[in-house]
């Protein structure tokens, strides 16, 4: 995992703890302390999407809507034009 974060981090002296905690000391003496938790492992799946717990309510709602006012187009109920 440490090599991983020196090649994101060039220049970096990277020291990783027994928790999995990332120490970053940069050159000009500054120091950045990841949790293991914020690190990407290679055990992540290349083919999953991250679980954020949205939904697609709202597209399932435009798509009832669009639905709807083709159905009330094809009937006439839409808006008429006046013919000269």
């Amino acid at each position: 995992m440490a090599e991983n974060v020196e090649k994101s981090n060039p220049e970096t002296k990277v020291t990783v703890g027994n928790e999995g905690i990332a120490i970053l000391t940069y050159p000009d003496g500054s120091i950045n302390i990841i949790p293991g938790s914020q690190l990407v492992t290679a055990n992540a799946k290349t083919d999953e999407l991250p679980q954020t717990g949205e939904t697609y309510d709202s597209q399932k709602l435009s798509v009832i809507g669009m639905s709807l006012m083709g159905i009330l187009g094809l009937f006439g109920l839409g808006k008429r034009r006046k013919t000269s």
